[in-house]
């Protein structure tokens, strides 16, 4: 009789903690993987949202249902904010709607150029919406990108937007950015948000950089919508970088700014830098690039005014050299290293310049201020960002050729002329 009330008790427990009070079938359920939201008219707000139809991916022949004509559906709400958006959509169909399984948030980029605080900070608090979903400013609206955005190799639209982000540190022409990065940057003082950048590319082929080549180089600018491509692919594409001032969207980044903010961060992973060959002009020379070490940067305040110095260290391999001038050894191979460092000294020169116009900081030199103030409260009224657009920068880049590749001594090829000579 002594354990009854102890049996009782565990009992009891069992039937609290078994968690399945609130469980539903996955049949019973429409899972939500991507969202686009956009300015509408009147001060609302314009959801689209995309939801995958599990049924869709285990149907197996015997003739494909009309209902069942690909792996997802959407639908557009025009709601005044993202809760009440959720209440209608719930009215619109027979199963519960989950966000739970939210992969991208897609911010067209009239409502980024508004302000995007209120619209995120429901994101940052309600449970149901994780920290780590993907964030994207899309060039033009939300709504159309989601409509073009047709994955065919990867099939599911949520694996698309995992893809494409994942796979940008294969050329650092994107960046990784999700909910909690960019609540980040909106509240810290030392640095400005940021977002990868979406467009839809009109595949005519056409090539539209988004700025001028850097002397010295072969590789043109571009942000997403501008590639020069063409086919039957999916239009959809992620090159890029938004950046904000406050909450606000204020410019995008392209393609060779966005690699310098890579290297800047320590992220510069054996990627692939072309330079004109310095005694043979008209030949490219491709090498493999990466940090060879933690940047140096300080910044400090000089009469008022902010001062930003930065150290780079850089190791290349030789993975490409057309001329066959050997720039393995000696004096060509330091002639090869600083061409190198001329160009990331300027490119990292004209990315501190280009964000100090915008007035934004998406680096965050703002924070290396703070170890010159007493307390943090005194760092805050500094107010790094007003500070920002009027520093001075000094910038050094050192580059070590440390590998040739498969080949440790290059030669020239043979000249057709003399071997004609020979004959």
């Amino acid at each position: 009789m002594a354990r009854t009330p102890a049996i009782l008790v565990v009992i009891c427990l069992a039937v609290l903690l078994a968690g399945c009070h609130g469980a539903r079938e996955t049949e019973d359920t429409a899972f939500i993987t991507a969202l686009g939201i956009d300015r509408a008219e009147d001060g609302k707000v314009k959801f689209t949202y995309t939801i995958e139809i599990p049924r869709a991916l285990g149907y197996s022949g015997g003739g494909t249902p009309a209902a069942v004509d690909g792996p997802a559906v959407t639908t557009v709400i025009v709601a005044p904010s993202v809760a009440e958006a959720r209440n209608l959509l719930t009215s619109t169909m027979s199963r519960y709607s989950d966000a739970s399984h939210l992969k991208a948030i897609l911010i067209g980029e009239d409502l980024a150029r508004a302000g995007i605080g209120d619209v995120i900070a429901h994101f940052t608090r309600f449970r149901e919406y994780r920290d780590t979903i993907f964030v994207f400013v899309v060039g033009g609206t939300a709504e159309n990108f989601i409509h073009k955005n047709i994955p065919i190799v990867d099939y599911l639209p949520s694996k698309w937007y995992e893809s494409m982000v994942l796979s940008s540190t294969e050329n650092n022409y994107s960046t990784r950015t999700d909910v909690h990065a960019l609540y980040l940057g909106l509240k810290d003082p030392g640095r400005a948000a940021c977002a990868t950048y979406l467009a839809v590319n009109p595949l005519t082929g056409r090539d539209q950089p988004s700025g001028t080549r850097s002397p010295g180089t072969r590789t043109d600018p571009y942000i997403a919508g501008g590639i020069p491509r063409s086919g039957t692919g999916n239009p959809a594409e992620v090159a890029g970088l938004a950046v904000f001032a406050a909450d606000r969207l204020v410019g995008v980044l392209d393609t060779t700014e966005v690699r310098t903010l890579a290297i800047l961060r320590d992220r510069y992973r054996n990627n692939r830098f072309l330079v004109d060959d310095p005694l043979q002009p008209g030949k490219i020379i491709h090498l493999m690039l990466r940090n060879g070490a933690k940047p140096d940067i300080d910044a400090t305040l000089v009469d008022g005014r902010m001062s930003i110095r930065v150290d780079v260290f850089l190791e290349a391999e030789l993975i490409s050299n057309p001329s066959g001038i050997n720039y393995e050894k000696g004096e060509k191979r330091k002639l090869l290293e600083e061409r190198v460092s001329a160009l990331v000294t300027r490119d990292i020169a004209d990315f501190i310049s280009h964000t100090q116009k915008l007035g934004s900081d998406v680096f965050g030199f703002g924070r290396f201020l703070r170890a010159h103030f007493i307390t943090y409260d005194k760092f805050v009224q500094a107010d790094a960002e007003s500070l920002y657009p009027a520093a001075a920068v000094h910038v050094s880049v050192t580059t070590s050729l440390r590998r040739s590749g498969l080949m440790w001594r290059t030669t020239p090829y043979k000249n057709p002329a003399a071997g004609q000579e020979g004959r």
